[in-house]
């Protein structure tokens, strides 16, 4: 089976270009940056995991079989390397 779309590894930006430890500033400012760092590369092959806070769009996004799962973070938290977010709850299945 062949696969009509190149896939693209997903890589969490925890760096800046000039080295600074990202991890333990909130997602939506690592996000921020990294929107603007992809940006500023202008590389057409480099694209950014969607995101929203938007629960219709989400919701939109699985009835069109863009995505194949959801995962939930919050905006004000740090990076938890090897951990999960406490108190948040988690679920699996197939839609």
């Amino acid at each position: 089976m062949r696969c009509s779309r190149r896939s693209r590894p997903y890589v969490p930006l925890l760096a800046s270009p000039g080295g600074d430890d990202l991890r333990a500033i909130p997602l939506s400012e690592r996000r921020r940056r990294l929107l603007a760092l992809v940006e500023a590369m202008a590389a057409p092959e480099i694209t950014v995991t969607p995101g929203t806070i938007d629960r219709d769009l989400a919701l939109s996004w699985l009835g069109q079989s863009r995505i194949e799962g959801v995962v939930a973070k919050r905006l004000d938290g740090p990076y938890l390397e090897g951990e999960r977010t406490p108190n948040l709850p988690t679920a699996t299945g197939a839609i």
